[in-house]
């Protein structure tokens, strides 16, 4: 028998709305990693549209929103500003107005109102007699879930809380294999513990005045007092790699990454010195993941072209040479370190054509190259 009202689950969703919290489920029925569940729905234009349609082919966000909930025409406002901002990525808004069990002409002229007001683009449906809203188990209102271009849902949000807003656009923006917020965010400098910076600084002058053996005392001190401060391994990788000292840069190196694997430079002296030592599958890891994050950066495609070379693909060689002629050239640092791999390991003549390119760019007047 079709229900009269729609007071009770309608009242029961809005008070869970205003009590919502991030570990609320916003739908009994969904589950992150299935698929959304299917539902047939009027459009504005009484068009009868069906999740198949339109959940395929790019990340969507379905909202379940009503007028008589002050959060709807937030979050309308809100995914419509994502949507310009995420541009060219395609991103569909699906919303599902809940108004009540027996939808009127009066209410769909309300929430036609309410989305124009919020200026929002969606593809607006009616949900008459509340079929997909008990079918999903809704439980506040707004809801909203994140679906990927599969149908899956990767996220979903009861109400639309202060605290988890940006939390729901982080989740369409890696749906949309876009970076967060955070990881946006500028990376704050680590602060070094038990006085290892002094130590660090101190370090640093006496190389600054040629005294490498004791700079290398405090360098050490420095790693000692914190061993996640990352700047006295690099110091000390270049100290021994100034001296030849293969292992020992590599070691410095190395360490230095996995304190930081986001720092470029550490990434780039630890795949040249996985080189120099012959550990050519952990260069050409390091290399591929630099090629990736910087893809307009010579130096490292040449770098990770030589990787392959020494791993007996001389065609990927080829190829690696060819796509770095392509992109920003490297500069004079780089064709002497690659130069000087080369030598290590007995290609004298490739060696030669490095460390000759190397020096014509050193003595040009504008030598001011890329990685």
């Amino acid at each position: 028998m079709r229900r009269a009202v729609g007071v009770a689950p309608i009242a029961a969703a809005l008070l869970i709305s205003a009590l919502a919290t991030a570990a609320d489920a916003a739908f009994k029925n969904v589950e992150v990693g299935a698929k959304a569940p299917p539902f047939a729905l009027q459009d504005a234009d009484g068009k009868v549209r069906e999740s198949a349609e339109l959940l395929r082919g790019s990340v969507s966000v379905v909202v379940f929103f009503a007028t008589w909930s002050p959060r709807s025409r937030e979050i309308l406002e809100d995914l419509e500003r994502l949507r310009a901002e995420v541009g060219a990525k395609p991103l569909a808004v699906i919303a599902i107005n809940v108004e009540h069990l027996a939808i009127s002409g009066a209410d769909r002229a309300a929430a036609r109102a309410l989305a124009a007001d919020a200026r929002s683009s969606a593809t607006l449906l009616f949900d008459d007699g509340l079929v997909a809203f008990d079918a999903y188990g809704t439980m506040a209102v707004p809801s909203s879930m994140v679906v990927d271009a599969e149908g899956r849902v990767t996220y979903a949000l009861a109400g639309y809380p202060m605290t988890m807003r940006a939390e729901l656009a982080d989740a369409v923006r890696k749906a949309l294999g876009l970076p967060t917020s955070a990881e946006l965010r500028p990376a704050q400098e680590y602060v070094p513990k038990n006085h290892a910076l002094m130590y660090y600084n101190f370090g640093r002058r006496l190389l600054e005045k040629g005294q490498d053996e004791k700079a290398a005392e405090q360098l050490l001190v420095a790693v000692e007092r914190d061993p996640e401060f990352k700047k006295p391994y690099l110091e000390l990788g270049l100290l021994h790699a100034r001296r030849g000292e293969t292992q020992k840069a590599r070691e410095y190196f190395v360490k230095a990454r996995e304190l930081d694997p986001r720092d470029a430079e550490a990434a780039y002296q630890a795949a040249i010195w996985n080189l120099r030592a012959g550990s050519f599958e952990d260069a050409e890891t390091i290399f591929e993941q630099l090629t990736a994050d910087y893809p307009d950066q010579g130096g490292y495609v040449l770098g990770l072209a030589l990787t392959r070379k020494l791993l007996g693909r001389e065609a990927d060689y080829q190829a690696g040479v060819a796509k770095a002629a392509g992109v920003r050239p490297p500069t004079a640092r780089v064709l002497y370190h690659v130069g000087a791999v080369a030598e290590a390991h007995g290609l004298r003549e490739l060696a030669a054509e490095y460390y000759r390119r190397s020096l014509e760019l050193a003595l040009r007047p504008e030598a001011a190259g890329t990685r």
